[in-house]
């Protein structure tokens, strides 16, 4: 169906590394090593983004390495779980990197944004059993950062980016409205965290 592709097509534009790397580009192109050298830069986008993104791989690698998959996870779960195991250790690995690089005010505020965030999605999620979307945490937080240091123009191009985000993953079942919503709200928490911390 017409709708499915569209959802498929938005899903795959928004995808958290995508978007997290576009934002520290963005940023870096605008600040330049007044946000990060690059070789924090490099690091940012490594721990950030292509980190998480091995799951996916990783776990097809292993799931077709099983001599009888269906007595096991699906493919699916088995990327989800890994995903949820690699993406806070990038994060965290991403973090220390920045502490240890002495890097700028800026960089340290985005590293420690997305930290505190797969942080909060972790106790949720695995603590209280409340799901909330780690997608929807992501992108919120890209979002909210470049609003931060570009201007609330760029709102214009964000708020229907996070809508067409929303229709998609409840159209294709990915998420319920209220982990949606659930992962919107947690980034807020961790931007404003992080904000008090770096930014007053």
């Amino acid at each position: 169906m017409v709708k499915q592709k569209i959802a498929k097509g938005i899903r795959v534009v928004t995808v958290p590394p995508v978007l997290v790397s576009a934002m520290l580009l963005i940023l870096y192109q605008v600040y330049g090593d007044e946000f990060a050298s690059g070789t924090m830069l490099l690091c940012g986008i490594f721990f950030l983004a292509l980190l998480p993104v091995l799951a996916y791989p990783l776990a097809s690698w292993g799931y077709q390495r099983r001599k009888h998959p269906s007595r096991f996870l699906t493919l699916r779960e088995k990327q989800r779980n890994l995903a949820f195991l690699l993406t806070p250790v990038g994060y965290f690995l991403g973090w220390i990197a920045g502490w240890l690089g002495h890097c700028s005010a800026m960089m340290m505020g985005v590293l420690t944004g997305y930290l505190m965030g797969v942080i909060l999605l972790t106790v949720l999620n695995k603590g209280f059993h409340i799901k909330a979307s780690g997608h929807a945490c992501s992108c919120v937080m890209a979002y909210l950062l470049l609003g931060e240091w570009l201007g609330l123009g760029v709102f214009f191009i964000c708020v229907p980016l996070y809508l067409g985000e929303f229709w998609a993953s409840v159209s294709l079942k990915r998420h319920a409205v209220k982990e949606f919503i659930g992962g919107t709200g947690v980034a807020v928490v961790a931007f404003l965290a992080q904000k008090f911390l770096y930014l007053m």
